[in-house]
C-alpha cells in the first residue's frame, strides 16, 4: 500500500516540477484524476487529495494572472468575487462533509471529492478564459 502512495506522491512531484511534462496544466490534473481510479480506496483518496490540492493550486495562478491585467477598479471587483467565491466553497466543504459522515460510504467519499475537485476544476478554468478572453486583449 504505501508503494503506491509513494507513486502517487511522485507523480504530483513531477507533474509540479517538470512543466516540460505538461501539454497543459488542466489535461495533466485530468489524467492525474483519470490514474486515481486504479488505486485502492485509501490510495485513491490520497490521490484525488492531491488533484483537488494541484487544481487550488491552478485557482491561485489564474487567479493571480487575471489581476496581472485588470485596471484598479476591475482588480477590486474581482477580489470580491473571489473572496464570495471562497466562502461558497468552504461552505460547500462543510455541507459535503457532512453528508459524507451521515452516509459513511466510500461511493460517497469518491462522488464528494469529485464535487469538490469540479468547484476548484470550474473556478481555475472560468479565472483562465476570462483573463485570455477579455482581460488579456487590449490592456
Amino acid at each position: 500500500m504505501k508503494k503506491y502512495v509513494v507513486s502517487v506522491s511522485a507523480v504530483v512531484l513531477l507533474l509540479c516540477f517538470s512543466p516540460d511534462l505538461w501539454a497543459s496544466e488542466q489535461d495533466s490534473i485530468d489524467a492525474l484524476e483519470a490514474q486515481c481510479a486504479e488505486f485502492s480506496q485509501q490510495e485513491r483518496e490520497i490521490c484525488k487529495e492531491n488533484v483537488l490540492k494541484m487544481w487550488g493550486v491552478e485557482v491561485n495562478k489564474a487567479y493571480k494572472a487575471y489581476m496581472a491585467v485588470l485596471n484598479q477598479k476591475e482588480r477590486d471587483l474581482l477580489r470580491g468575487a473571489q473572496i464570495a467565491w471562497m466562502k461558497f466553497r468552504a461552505a460547500e466543504i462543510n455541507l459535503v462533509k457532512s453528508v459524507v459522515r451521515a452516509q459513511q460510504g466510500s461511493i460517497s467519499k469518491d462522488l464528494a471529492m469529485e464535487y469538490l475537485i469540479s468547484i476548484d476544476r470550474n473556478r481555475a478554468l472560468a479565472l483562465r478564459a476570462f483573463q485570455q478572453g477579455l482581460g488579456g486583449e487590449g490592456r
